[in-house]
């Protein structure tokens, strides 16, 4: 046989192996995305369905003037924004964020803001989890 034609074989087979390579990588990242409850158009559903955070307390410390919002973190699912609107102010936290993170899996924490309010939006996402009412004294 000649080199030639054996190279071009062994060229094309390589070919052929790295392009299904490719594939098999670049559907198994699709497949990922596709299955990931925050891309998916039923993201809310799944999230309340889930009950990935629960709010425990809603309160006005009067001491310290402060509304103190404690959450308890029940899944691991991915949550990329937790907000909270207070007063019509929205408060961001963000796992980039240093000043208001999201709490772990299995976590409980207690956020603290300088409002009096009668109530406060949590939202996870974009899907509104919550609206609790701020009882006046912790």
């Amino acid at each position: 046989m000649n080199k030639s034609a054996l190279s071009n074989i062994i060229s094309e087979i390589l070919i052929i192996l790295l392009v299904i390579s490719v594939i098999g990588i670049l559907s198994m990242q699709i497949i990922k995305l596709v299955n990931h409850p925050g891309l998916s158009p039923d993201a809310c559903p799944i999230i309340l369905s889930k009950k990935i955070i629960e709010t425990q307390k809603a309160c006005y410390n009067s001491n310290t003037n402060e509304t103190e919002i404690t959450l308890k973190r029940n899944d691991e699912s991915l949550i990329t924004s937790l907000n909270f609107i207070i007063n019509e102010k929205i408060y961001f936290c963000e796992n980039s964020c240093g000043n208001c993170e999201i709490l772990d899996s299995g976590n409980i924490r207690t956020y603290y803001f300088n409002e009096n309010a009668k109530e406060v939006l949590i939202k996870a996402n974009n899907c509104i989890l919550e609206v609790r009412k701020i009882k006046e004294n912790c």
